[in-house]
């Protein structure tokens, strides 16, 4: 039997119990078959995300993190979204079930989706993850599928609980530091491969 969705985890030293109540989720809440790979203690999510996607066998690859937890039938609505060629951005709830913000409508076009949601044949256009980011892994991805032609938009249904762990958040860094050094390294990554594309259509 097939896998529908891999579930892609990196953690830490120190969260444990965060970690047990993240794959308890996606283990009682995923509608679909699932299989969930968790990778610890590298140096940013972006190495995680990338091992667990070259590793997965799922139709679907669900990159999330470890201070995060499925609500019941999370699955179903990214799943269709996905399998129609938009990739789905999930809303997220504090642990009180408060939403972090005002969400709009289903389909509502989005930056970013926080915890990227792939159908297996997107994973060309975003790897390679640049080694070693960490909080802008999400932008990345969203960028690197905006540049296929595969839009992000609000999937109502693709909803997690965010508990917000404080334990070594920053991946060596401080949290302010980070966010600064990951909004930095994607911008520079990002214009090396437009300038990379325009010299070789320049060639053609």
């Amino acid at each position: 039997m097939g896998v529908d969705v891999s579930v892609v985890i990196p953690t830490v030293t120190g969260r444990e119990q965060y970690l047990a109540r993240c794959i308890a989720s996606y283990e009682a809440n995923t509608t679909g078959t699932v299989e969930i790979l968790t990778y610890k203690d590298l140096p940013g999510v972006a190495y995680g995300w990338q091992r667990g996607a070259e590793a997965s066998r799922g139709r679907f690859i669900h990159m999330t993190n470890d201070d995060c937890e499925a609500m019941p039938g999370w699955d179903t609505a990214p799943t269709a979204m996905a399998a129609g060629g938009i990739q789905p951005a999930p809303r997220l709830f504090n642990a009180d079930g408060r939403p972090w913000r005002h969400y709009g409508d289903h389909g509502t076009p989005m930056r970013i989706s926080s915890c990227p949601f792939l159908a297996r044949e997107w994973w060309q256009h975003v790897t390679p993850l640049p080694p070693g980011m960490h909080y802008y892994t999400d932008d990345w991805i969203t960028m690197r599928l905006g540049a296929a032609r595969i839009g992000t938009q609000l999937c109502h249904g693709y909803d997690l609980i965010h508990t917000w762990a404080q334990e070594h958040r920053g991946a060596g860094w401080t949290e302010p530091e980070r966010m600064r050094v990951d909004r930095e390294y994607m911008v520079l990554a990002s214009n090396i491969i437009v300038r990379g594309e325009e010299a070789l259509q320049s060639r053609a």
